[in-house]
């Protein structure tokens, strides 16, 4: 008896191991319409796109060109505006309450308020920047390394005989102490020092946290800036306001309008600069 075979895989029900073959089949199923329809698609999805992308971006480019254009045939200025002196004399009445809620809200704001510096993006408390200055400015003090030098199996022994000081250059009793500290009197001359320095950085630390906090009040009027500045500017606003007959009222009262739209200009009326005497 011959050996029994297998059952053979009938072609139709095979998957086609050749474009040649797939062809063929497809010819012979539907005339070739369906490999035909691929051919398409693929072809669409390939360069149909990228040529819309780029009719798009011509389009886009001509718009952009006639929109330039266009600008420069238009008049210097093509706003007018109409609206009445009531109108006007209305919304700047809204203007000015919404400053004087401004700044009403920042002095109840100002017994909690923890003026900042910006550091590296980051708002640092002012407090905070300070104690790492004094910090870092005591820990260099001179004297500590001359007890650090002494310092033996985690005690601190004074030195007692000239050959402790026999390495020492003679350049360095010019960045050191010249005794061995051991009394808080060794330590004054680096601590008036340091609080000389300190007073200094401190002044200088307040000062631009008090510039930072004027500005984000800044940010805050840019609308009433914007419609208030230029009639606060006018030079015959003093007199306009001396002729309202306000009494006391009206002393300083064009620096005050003058800094509220612009709230750096009051820390000259709050801070005014120290006049400096003969001999300062």
């Amino acid at each position: 008896m011959g050996q029994t075979r297998g059952p053979i895989s009938s072609p139709q029900y095979s998957e086609p191991r050749t474009w040649l073959i797939r062809w063929l089949r497809d010819f012979a199923t539907d005339g070739g319409i369906g490999q035909l329809r691929t051919v398409l698609q693929s072809h669409v999805q390939i360069h149909g796109l990228a040529q819309r992308c780029k009719d798009v971006s011509r389009d886009v480019d001509q718009l952009r060109a006639t929109q330039l254009k266009l600008l420069e045939t238009l008049p210097a200025e093509t706003v007018v505006d109409t609206r009445t002196h009531g109108d006007k004399l209305q919304v700047a009445e809204k203007e000015l309450r919404a400053l004087v809620d401004l700044y009403q809200d920042a002095a109840n704001r100002l017994d909690n308020l923890r003026f900042t510096v910006t550091l590296d993006d980051v708002a640092v408390p002012l407090g905070d920047v300070l104690l790492e200055e004094i910090v870092f400015r005591v820990c260099e003090w001179p004297e500590w390394d001359s007890l650090w030098q002494q310092a033996r199996d985690g005690y601190i022994t004074e030195p007692t005989m000239e050959t402790d000081h026999v390495f020492r250059d003679d350049d360095d009793t010019d960045n050191g102490p010249t005794t061995f500290p051991t009394r808080s009197e060794d330590f004054y001359e680096s601590f008036t020092r340091t609080v000389e320095e300190l007073s200094e950085f401190t002044r200088k630390l307040i000062n631009d946290g008090v510039n930072e906090w004027l500005n984000r009040l800044r940010d805050r009027t840019v609308s009433a800036r914007s419609l208030l500045a230029t009639a606060l500017e006018r030079k015959t606003l003093s007199a306009e306001i001396k002729s309202l007959r306000l009494g006391d009222r009206a002393t300083g009262m064009v620096q005050v309008l003058r800094a509220a739209v612009d709230p750096p200009r009051l820390k000259k009326l709050v801070f005014p600069p120290r006049r400096r005497h003969i001999g300062d």
